[in-house]
């Protein structure tokens, strides 16, 4: 914790340290002093920054793909907005709070504590819901932490960085268990080590951070890697680390149960019984709200995909469908943005990820595009054209592909 609370301003730091341990209920900072819980001014403005910046992306997002025939000014818009999103991610890169939340991910294995802290400097109301109790209060606790994990994760590529450190190490001795390291058992620098060194950290500190076990089940998997995985796809920084996303892809597709083919003696991958006795709650969490969504983060290519859907083809196909209905709810493209109440733009409550509806629209701009010049002539090279749009966004281009059909029917003919 030293290195981060002295880049970070230590006076400062400290301060805030002895707030976040009475937020947490337990002493998660070093020192172990007792301060009375006061108001935070360091890092309250997180949230509010967090707010203006989900404005922004808004309005800019509901500009994509309209014409406009002033095309040089609508160009130094985009660009002047891009710069300020850009500067508000910069005003928390030596942020003391983040420094240290960063710090607790790497000395502590308690996801819920890290994100007490933060939650407490940057949430106003947080100390409030603490001494609310209840179920009402839990629930709101636990939606202001992970709205500060979100805000602290979009605005600032360190924070992301670290929770994907973090989920990397927790899954690591599992991932080897089953897939062994490369180089014939040898480890190589790009193989994820047992400790974790933050990327901020000039002198190298590391810590162990050992979360699960060759023996974990699915459920105890799900339920650490819910959290963390539900902030870094609603930030859409996932995007910034495919190799994670493989690992995760592989460690569901041997974690998940397997039943024998009643028409065949082979094996088959389909999990035919009861989806509720065989899967937990929180596995069909991590696989509508990160795995299936993540892949429209991505560039559009075939790698991903096929490693999505050899977890996918091992659900029955109700299951899959019921994933696909939420990678599409509330609505493809700007349909989500028609949808969003005032209110809940300026609270930061968007029912689908902005990276996503950004992705969906990119999607939707060039398979409209490919759509409008295709003919009998062309289908051949179009359609490649077209396929190669899909991967990322399959959604989105077979909705735009059935409404094309439905207006004209000489396209069945292709």
């Amino acid at each position: 914790l030293l290195p981060h609370i002295i880049a970070n301003n230590a006076s400062t730091s400290v301060a805030a340290s002895n707030k976040a341990s009475v937020a947490a209920s337990k002493p998660v900072a070093a020192g172990g002093k007792d301060a009375k819980p006061t108001t935070a001014t360091v890092a309250t403005s997180l949230m509010q920054v967090y707010q203006t910046y989900c404005t922004d992306t808004i309005k800019r997002l509901k500009k994509l793909g309209v014409v406009s025939l002033n095309a040089k000014p609508s160009e130094k818009k985009d660009k002047s907005k891009n710069d300020s999103a850009t500067t508000k991610g910069e005003l928390f890169h030596n942020d003391p709070i983040m420094g240290i939340f960063r710090a607790l991910l790497a000395l502590s294995e308690d996801w819920d504590a890290s994100v007490a802290f933060l939650a407490h400097a940057s949430v106003p109301d947080f100390c409030s819901l603490v001494q609310q109790g209840g179920e009402e209060g839990v629930t709101k606790l636990r939606a202001a932490m992970d709205r500060s994990a979100l805000a602290a994760c979009t605005l600032c590529e360190g924070v992301a960085s670290d929770v994907c450190a973090w989920v990397g190490c927790a899954i690591d001795d599992v991932y080897k268990e089953i897939h062994g390291t490369s180089n014939g058992g040898k480890r190589s620098e790009h193989d994820h080590p047992s400790s974790l060194i933050l990327p901020s950290s000039s002198t190298g500190v590391a810590s162990t951070i050992v979360l699960l076990t060759n023996d974990s089940s699915l459920a105890d998997m799900s339920s650490v890697l819910r959290d963390p995985l539900s902030s870094l796809v609603k930030s859409g920084k996932i995007s910034k680390n495919q190799n994670l996303f493989v690992k995760l892809c592989r460690l569901y597709k041997n974690k998940l149960p397997t039943s024998p083919s009643p028409s065949s003696n082979e094996s088959t991958t389909e999990i035919t019984d009861d989806p509720s006795s065989s899967i937990d709650s929180d596995t069909l969490a991590i696989l509508s709200t990160f795995l299936v969504p993540s892949l429209s983060l991505f560039p559009s290519d075939t790698a991903l995909p096929a490693e999505l859907w050899s977890v996918l083809e091992k659900l029955p196909y109700s299951i899959r469908y019921k994933l696909y209905s939420s990678w599409r709810h509330p609505g493809l493209e700007k349909g989500t943005l028609r949808s969003l109440l005032p209110s809940a733009i300026r609270s930061g409550n968007i029912s689908k990820p902005l990276g996503i509806i950004e992705s969906e629209i990119e999607t939707g701009i060039a398979a409209r595009y490919v759509l409008k010049r295709i003919s009998k002539e062309n289908i051949a090279e179009k359609g490649r054209q077209l396929a190669k749009t899909s991967h990322n966004n399959p959604l989105v281009v077979f909705t735009d592909i059935l409404s094309k059909i439905e207006s004209y029917d000489n396209l069945i003919l292709m």
